[in-house]
């Protein structure tokens, strides 16, 4: 693919999404994060491809278009708008210094990318190693954090308005006895499979895959 500069992504995992543009067959939204000086700039950023062109191969026809300007968390992500046509593009604030856990809804309709909504969900810090994951009819996503945060959120697909957090683990001041990095729900989104591990990784290299049953009544008492 053709695409002359870089497009703006920066190293940690879950930093890029790609999602169709709706309306059309062959073009493409590519979203992106800058969250530390190891890029020329912090921000969201989309970048549009037409894979159509350079022979099928497709171009960047659109490039680092920038949606924000500040520092974004490790957690783009994306997904289908309820009426099965448009999507959602999600990004996360982040910085050391706040608890607003804040959000970036955007909305991608045909060759248009609206104005954000934003949310305070106000229960976590705004830190960079954080994950959204969306359960398989995306009613419902986990988010995750270095700090040991996990709670679960609806999430109307209609109105992009997320509600009625249900916090599993509240994040932690330190010292950290868990941190998690990843995760993903079984397919009937009755479990959630998070990776975790020692915070100082110099010290300790020994990560753990863990089960966790979501229609328990006490899901921390469900790990596996």
């Amino acid at each position: 693919m053709e695409n002359g500069d870089t497009i703006i992504g920066d190293s940690w995992q879950n930093e890029l999404v790609i999602i169709p543009n709706p309306g059309t067959t062959n073009e493409y939204y590519l979203f992106s994060m800058g969250e530390t000086s190891a890029v020329p700039q912090k921000g969201f950023f989309y970048s549009k491809i037409n894979m159509s062109l350079n022979g099928g191969l497709g171009r960047v026809v659109q490039k680092n278009v920038r949606l924000n300007t500040f520092r974004n968390a490790d957690c783009v992500t994306a997904i289908k708008h309820g009426n099965g046509r448009d999507w959602w593009a999600i990004s996360k604030y982040s910085t050391n210094n706040t608890n607003f856990n804040r959000t970036y809804v955007y909305l991608v309709t045909n060759d248009s990318i609206h104005s954000p909504i934003i949310q305070n969900l106000n229960d976590a810090t705004d830190g960079d190693v954080q994950r959204i994951i969306f359960n398989s009819n995306g009613t419902k996503f986990m988010q995750i954090n270095a700090a040991g945060y996990m709670a679960e959120y609806e999430f109307d697909r209609c109105s992009g308005i997320i509600s009625n957090p249900q916090i599993i683990f509240p994040e932690q001041s330190g010292p950290y006895n868990r941190t998690f990095w990843n995760g993903a729900y079984s397919p009937d989104n009755s479990k959630f499979y998070v990776s975790t591990e020692l915070y100082d990784l110099s010290i300790n290299d020994t990560s753990w895959l863990v089960q966790y049953n979501l229609i328990s009544s006490n899901i921390p008492g469900s790990a596996d």
